[in-house]
């Protein structure tokens, strides 16, 4: 049977050491005004105090476990199932799953739809090295004692939140392919650049404003996963960059995709 820690005072392990505040970076969080940094946040109006006094309530839960501070949105999808079903999990002995950086929900789509009889998506916050408590989705393979870890970013030195039935993990892949498409499609748009369709597969384009690059990303339908592709920048020139978009010019890549997330070995580091 597997035992569940779902507060500070169950926690078998001494807590795991995690780094000093940044003086630096505490000093430009009060300047920036950041509400998940005050003791006792004001909010502007009636309903932002309220969606404030819910999120604390989750804030100072995270941080019996340890840390710092937490960094957090006035609002949390799934606030209610992690304040009544959250569990913490000691980041030691993960296993870890290759990922995009900085895309653990979407990551977690993609390696719960291909192994969803061995896993499932767990959805709160993960605690790095820097004390800060993050928004993460990670996966979790259920053990005879224990939940096995799969982390699909970076390591993390603590976890906590909700283990998501399977019937929640669809409707979480659910959600994310539904606003991840369409923001593809929006961007493409938005800065006049065209997707190039074959079949079932969609190569769209995904510009950086921050540092004006294009990056193409491969999806098919039906999938809530995509694969990362090329820069504009890995072509010599506009007429290359063009030939290469060419719906022969999709098959190495639509190769990668199925390589990727439609055959049955898991892809690990």
């Amino acid at each position: 049977m597997i035992k569940e820690i779902k507060r500070a005072e169950e926690m078998p392990k001494v807590p795991l050491a995690w780094d000093k505040m940044d003086e630096d970076w505490g000093k430009r969080l009060e300047e920036m005004g950041k509400w998940w940094y005050q003791k006792h946040p004001v909010g502007s109006t009636p309903k932002e105090q309220t969606a404030m006094n819910k999120m604390v309530k989750l804030r100072d839960r995270l941080l019996e476990f340890g840390g710092n501070i937490a960094c957090m949105d006035l609002t949390d999808a799934h606030y209610d199932a992690i304040m009544e079903r959250g569990q913490y999990f000691y980041g030691e002995g993960i296993h870890h799953a290759k990922g995009f950086p900085s895309q653990c929900h979407y990551n977690a789509c993609a390696f719960w739809a291909k192994h969803q009889l061995r896993m499932r998506i767990a959805t709160g916050y993960a605690l790095s090295k820097d004390g800060c408590w993050r928004q993460h989705s990670w996966l979790v393979e259920p053990l005879k004692t224990k939940y096995r870890i799969w982390e699909t970013t970076e390591d993390r030195i603590a976890y906590f939140g909700v283990v998501l039935t399977q019937e929640e993990c669809a409707e979480f892949c659910e959600l994310e392919l539904s606003s991840f498409e369409p923001e593809l499609a929006r961007r493409s748009v938005k800065y006049d650049l065209r997707q190039v369709i074959d079949g079932d597969y969609v190569a769209t384009p995904i510009k950086n404003a921050f540092n004006s690059k294009t990056a193409y990303w491969m999806t098919k339908k039906g999938y809530t996963v995509a694969v990362y592709m090329f820069t504009a920048e890995d072509c010599f020139g506009i007429e290359d960059f063009e030939a290469r978009l060419t719906k022969d010019g999709l098959q190495e890549y639509k190769t990668l995709f199925r390589n990727k997330f439609e055959n049955d070995d898991l892809a690990v580091y």
